[in-house]
């Protein structure tokens, strides 16, 4: 330009007849603002790019066919898999069976625009044949063509969380069997036994107490061992 800021054009070029000579017609379109709109598409797409690859928890994108289009480093640490093994994987097999259908109707509120997030807890398959707990959340995201037609999946190992959990579980189931096992061992004892509170009175006591005081169990309740 007459001002020195650089224009970008596309020429378009054909040969035509003029006042009887051919001569070669050309138009100039001004693409400056496209250029531009196309380079900032491409630094979003980079910097875009760049987060994925670099997040510090697994990621990956797939589209409604469950086909795993990408996957992030993080994704690969943890489970094993490689971009190589996508064409044999999907996202759905990577899910437990026993977990998949559950996954699979949730999944589908996001695809058919029932919800824009959705978050599940699932033991996930790894390459090496472990079995791992993932904490998930999934959304729509655009694909090359700008449409939102890719599901993007951040995943968080939580198998340490779970095992803690089960691990309670299967503490509380015990002392739940240990206190019924004593509670049954106090009624049937052969001998006088009671509970009292900090005042002194009775909570509990057994057939054996009972009989030797001649109470019923709910008279010795309301009683004091000074009674």
């Amino acid at each position: 330009r007459k001002d020195g800021s650089i224009v970008w054009m596309e020429l378009l070029s054909s040969i035509i007849e003029w006042n009887g000579r051919r001569a070669i017609q050309v138009v100039s379109i001004d693409i400056t603002a496209r250029k531009a709109a196309s380079a900032l598409l491409e630094a979003r797409e980079l910097k875009y790019r760049q987060m994925f690859e670099n997040a510090p928890v697994a990621m990956m994108r797939m589209n409604r066919d469950r086909t795993i289009q990408d996957v992030n480093q993080a994704f690969i640490d943890l489970t094993g898999y490689d971009k190589q093994d996508l064409e044999d994987i999907t996202g759905h097999s990577l899910i437990h069976p026993d977990d998949a259908d559950g996954v699979r109707k949730r999944t589908m509120w996001v695809w058919n625009r029932r919800v824009e997030r959705i978050e599940n807890e699932y033991r996930l398959n790894c390459k090496d044949s472990r079995k791992i707990w993932a904490s998930t959340s999934g959304r729509l995201t655009p694909d090359e063509s700008g449409e939102n037609n890719l599901l993007i999946v951040q995943m968080q190992d939580i198998t340490d969380r779970k095992n803690a959990e089960e691990q309670l579980r299967l503490a509380k189931e015990s002392l739940a069997v240990g206190e019924q096992q004593y509670r049954d061992l106090f009624d049937n004892a052969p001998v006088a036994m009671c509970w009292t509170d900090l005042d002194g009175r009775y909570v509990r006591t057994n057939a054996a107490a009972q009989a030797m005081l001649g109470y019923t169990a709910e008279e010795m309740l309301a009683m004091h061992p000074l009674d």
